[in-house]
């Protein structure tokens, strides 16, 4: 499978922007491009919430835009800065699974639809 190479766009709400962690993004990023090449674009926020007491946790949206109904992933972490690390782990792990299913059901899909051809040239 070629890796494409798509677009990744990063966004910072209600924080500041850390390279630290769009360092990490693009890598786990450039990890989902080798699972599937019908990734069209990667978009990821990463927020804190507003209120007071949760100036330690961090909220971790991960958008794939892939063919027919996109995947979208989000996960909040707690006690701050080192647990963005795990949340984005956390959600790009996840998209992984996401990105391994929808591709067993195509290649599935794909055989089935190959073996009804068959079936009607006999």
């Amino acid at each position: 499978m070629t890796q494409n190479n798509v677009p990744v766009k990063i966004s910072f709400h209600n924080t500041k922007q850390s390279d630290a962690i769009e360092e990490r993004i693009q890598e786990k990023a450039q990890k989902l491009q080798k699972l599937s090449d019908k990734i069209e674009s990667i978009n990821v926020t990463v927020s804190t919430p507003q209120h007071a007491e949760d100036l330690n946790s961090y909220h971790i949206h991960l958008k794939i835009v892939v063919p027919g109904k996109p995947i979208a992933i989000s996960l909040t972490s707690k006690d701050g800065y080192a647990n963005a690390f795990l949340a984005i782990s956390k959600v790009f792990k996840s998209a992984s699974r996401r990105l391994r299913k929808a591709k067993t059901k195509r290649l599935a899909k794909r055989h089935v639809d190959n073996k009804n051809i068959d079936l009607a040239l006999i």
